[in-house]
């Protein structure tokens, strides 16, 4: 055997002119430790990665080690220890140490192959190894590429990020999500036509909903504000001429955290000019259908166009704006109650099939914790077949197979309550499997990726103190035909807006803007009653010959949440933030 180096990383440069494979190119190796297959044995090869373990038979037996990188795990066998110096250190190396071998590729044994492996049928015998950097420092967890729970705290994970991002599934997550983001380059520009454009991080402040985070300048009393998106700029843009605009956006925004936010988020982007609401639905539905034929492969396309569904129907119905369609238990008013003071509204459906009396009161319990809501306590009545509930000194009886729960109060308290306790039934269901076995005879044939459009919704709604605000931002354009009631009843306009949910989640939002300057002017001082000053430059866009536009942006971090099944935006991003903002990797924010 050729003898083992303990210098430096001294390979040969020309190795990156004669690799066979994209992964390898301008690197130091002639091959990734995920390819090498059965018809590599014979060759000659050089491979580099972390040693998350070494094995040895017996006191002069093999070393089996199995080298890690970015693409897979290759077994190599150190037979001959002749240098003893060398075997030493190979057998006490510590893990997640790294290093680089020479040597050939040889067929395994049939009784020792590894079906588990890509690279299962072949090894690596080894014949020199540089021992690039051994680890010195204590591993706060062991990574594992094969144990998807990870029983390992996330703010420890988070603190020690590094290694974190060496586990198998945060290395398929943040490479899908390069492929999904130049599937979507690909598809705007090259197939139609869309100019990316960075926008300013550094704005102004603004009154157009979520807190900011300010930046100071070297003047004292002034201060930069870290854009919440980039709508006004991209309006501008069309007023501008650029007509087809999209960015990969950075975003922020000073809001409570939840498994689905981040104080710094990416968006897709997008904006058009000469466009109706239909346009801008069929441009996104065509970019996902994109994705998942080019990217996820996925065996089942997505169905085109995607089911739309009112405001006022969802949240009817389902108790939110983003009701997941998977599987059924929709919500309705109870028939035959007298006392009209009270909205009595029950969830459809026989839950006691699948969830038990205890199950279901501790969902109750934690959805109640978010409204004060009267739950009406329900009774069985075995002699009449019939429920019975009752609430305050009231009673009323139905079929027993209607309503698998009731609760009574202010409608929309009702139905939010009842909309969060559809969704844990949901999220139970979904854990237990049984979201896969028809809940209902209306959820047959229900698919993996329930996509909707939720149309139709309020142009404003009303806030904390009792005024006026905008549903979702101020720049969304009225529906034509209600744009009389802006002078006495805006609270009944509907906005051309639209949101895209899938399994519950929404994903994106958008709509036709307000292209007509004395219109936008007069909704932000006469309606919203905010200073209108402050979007000057937005008006004077808007009054130099801006066209008619719309557009939407896509939560990028939530839609990749979605596709790769993730719990949290923060197994999406690469280096995201705590719960409570705080990035434990660099210990920020921190005093100056």
């Amino acid at each position: 055997m050729a003898c083992f180096r303990k210098a430096g990383f001294d390979l040969c440069r020309q190795l990156s002119r004669t690799l066979s494979s994209s992964v390898n190119s301008f690197a130091l190796r002639s091959h990734s430790c995920g390819e090498l297959r059965a018809g590599d044995v014979g060759k000659r090869v050089t491979l580099c990665g972390w040693v998350p373990r070494i094995r040895k038979l017996g006191k002069k037996g093999p070393l089996f080690i199995p080298l890690r990188d970015s693409y897979g795990i290759t077994q190599l066998v150190v037979n001959d220890q002749s240098d003893n110096e060398v075997s030493e250190s190979l057998a006490s190396l510590p893990p997640e140490s790294v290093i680089s071998i020479k040597g050939f590729v040889a067929k395994r044994p049939d009784s020792m192959v590894n079906k588990a492996l890509s690279t299962g049928e072949i090894e690596v015998q080894v014949e020199s190894v540089d021992f690039v950097n051994e680890s010195s420092i204590a591993l706060p967890f062991q990574l594992s590429s094969t144990d998807e729970s990870f029983p390992v705290h996330e703010d420890l994970r988070l603190q020690h990020r590094y290694l974190d991002l060496r586990r198998e599934e945060m290395q398929r997550n943040l490479r899908l999500r390069s492929k999904v983001s130049s599937a979507i380059r690909h598809f705007l520009t090259s197939l139609h036509g869309f100019v990316e454009v960075e926008t300013p991080t550094l704005f102004r402040r603004t009154s157009e909903g979520a807190r900011e985070f300010l930046v100071p300048t070297r003047d004292p009393e002034k201060f930069y504000a870290l854009a919440q998106s980039p709508q006004q700029f991209k309006q501008m843009l069309m007023a501008g001429g650029i007509d087809r605009y999209f960015q990969f956006a950075r975003c922020y925004r000073d809001e409570d955290l939840r498994a689905d936010r981040q104080p710094e988020f990416t968006q897709l982007d997008l904006e058009l000019s000469f466009v109706d609401m239909g346009g801008i639905m069929n441009l996104v539905e065509e970019i996902l259908a994109h994705i998942w034929r080019t990217v996820l492969k996925e065996e089942e396309p997505l169905q085109l166009p995607f089911q739309q569904m009112s405001y006022e129907e969802a949240t009817n119905s389902y108790g939110t704006d983003k009701p997941d369609l998977r599987f059924g238990f929709e919500i309705a008013d109870v028939s035959n109650w007298e006392d009209s003071d009270l909205a009595v509204r029950g969830i459809r459906g026989n839950l006691s099939a699948f969830l038990s009396r205890e199950e279901l009161e501790k969902l109750v319990e934690k959805a109640a914790e978010e409204t004060n809501v009267t739950i009406g306590t329900m009774k069985w009545n075995k002699s009449q077949d019939s429920l019975t509930i009752r609430i305050g000194d009231t009673e009323c009886s139905m079929s027993n197979t209607t309503f698998g729960l009731l609760a009574s109060g202010p409608r929309d308290k009702v139905s939010r309550l009842l909309g969060r306790i559809r969704s844990l039934i949901g999220n139970r269901l979904s854990l237990t499997k049984n979201v896969d076995n028809e809940l209902t005879t209306s959820d047959a044939g229900k698919r993996k990726y329930e996509f909707l459009w939720v149309v139709n919704f309020p142009l404003f709604s009303i806030d904390d103190e009792g005024g006026v605000k905008s549903t979702h931002h101020p720049f969304t354009a009225p529906h034509s035909s209600d744009e009389a009631l802006l002078d006495y009843d805006p609270l009944k306009i509907r906005g051309q807006h639209i949101d895209l949910v899938v399994n519950g989640v929404e994903v994106g939002g958008g709509s036709i803007r307000i292209h007509d300057a004395d219109q936008q002017e007069k909704i932000l001082r006469d309606v919203l009653k905010v200073d209108a000053t402050q979007f000057d430059h937005l008006l004077r866009s808007l009054r130099s010959g801006c066209p008619p536009h719309g557009g939407i942006a896509l939560g990028f971090d939530r839609l990749m949440a979605v596709i790769v099944e993730a719990a949290s935006l923060r197994d999406v991003v690469a280096f995201p933030k705590s719960f409570n903002g705080r990035d434990l990797l660099t210990k920020s924010p921190s005093t100056l």
